[in-house]
């Protein structure tokens, strides 16, 4: 029914004997047609010229047209199983593509693509974690050159600056702190956050946050530029509410950027004073590809 079909008919299914389809065709030529098609390249004709030979007595323009037609030519004709049922045998067109240069361009590329398949499997199946797929590389912890405290709404726009590295100083007994506040939600101001600058723009899967605190919720940005407005920054890609001391923020979206906010929306009672809220920033790190 296709092309595929013939070819791999032609590979693994031994054809019927000519005279079985076509009992008006002579049967030295049937002979002659029956040994070119045998699977096996043994059986067929050893080279053109014997089969040219054996062809001549049914040339139409050959002059000896008075040429026995039954009578056997070159050697005898094997014996052929004739197949159980007589299979359907498809038109074959003359496209000026010989039959041999078809099945040869068939059998490559079945070859490939069950290669390819194989070769697909392999990849789709390996869990060492030393090999990875050159168009999904692994994330990993991507470099930090700088933080800087972000308080758009605040008088001076900034909130201790002086402690912002203690964020990425990879020491957990160190934090920055936010201003002490009387509510929970600054009085509605928003939030507050810190800025990381990546050493390069990356596509960015998570970002964990650790604080000494609980209860407290933030959200995560990513941008190309470092924005001046919580608008410049575009699009929440990631938020948690009553976090615990160690927030693993997972950003379903990869977003490309080189600057990540992490936006503090709601704080942690204050460990001084009850009555009061304050955020703190232990550690945090960003995980992704560099682009």
């Amino acid at each position: 029914d296709t092309e595929i079909a013939t070819a791999m008919a032609r590979l693994t299914t031994t054809p019927p004997r000519l005279s079985d389809v076509r009992p008006d065709v002579a049967p030295g030529l049937a002979h002659v047609v029956d040994r070119a098609l045998e699977r096996s390249p043994a059986d067929r004709w050893p080279n053109a010229a014997q089969m040219r030979d054996a062809l001549t007595p049914f040339r139409v323009a050959a002059p000896d047209r008075g040429a026995d037609a039954t009578m056997p030519v070159a050697l005898p004709a094997r014996p052929r199983p004739a197949p159980a049922t007589a299979p359907a045998h498809p038109v074959i067109i003359d496209d000026g593509i010989g039959v041999g240069a078809r099945l040869l361009a068939w059998v490559i590329a079945l070859a490939l693509g069950i290669g390819g398949g194989y070769a697909g499997f392999v990849l789709a199946t390996d869990k060492s974690p030393a090999k990875t797929h050159a168009g999904a590389p692994t994330p990993a912890t991507l470099n930090i050159l700088s933080v800087t405290t972000f308080d758009p709404q605040g008088d001076n726009h900034t909130e201790n600056p002086a402690q912002a590295p203690r964020a990425v100083d990879r020491d957990p007994t160190t934090a920055w702190n936010t201003e002490s506040y009387l509510q929970a939600n600054m009085g509605g101001k928003g939030g507050v956050g810190l800025i990381l600058q990546l050493a390069r723009s990356s596509r960015v899967t998570s970002v964990e946050v650790t604080s000494p605190d609980t209860g407290w919720d933030a959200q995560i940005y990513v941008a190309p530029e470092s924005a001046t407005t919580l608008t410049g920054w575009g699009t929440v890609r990631a938020a948690g509410t009553n976090l615990s001391t160690t927030a693993d923020l997972r950003l379903a979206t990869k977003p490309s950027g080189q600057f990540v906010l992490v936006w503090l929306t709601r704080l942690a009672r204050s460990p001084d004073d009850q009555a009061h809220f304050v955020g703190r920033i232990a550690e945090v790190s960003v995980r992704g590809t560099s682009i």
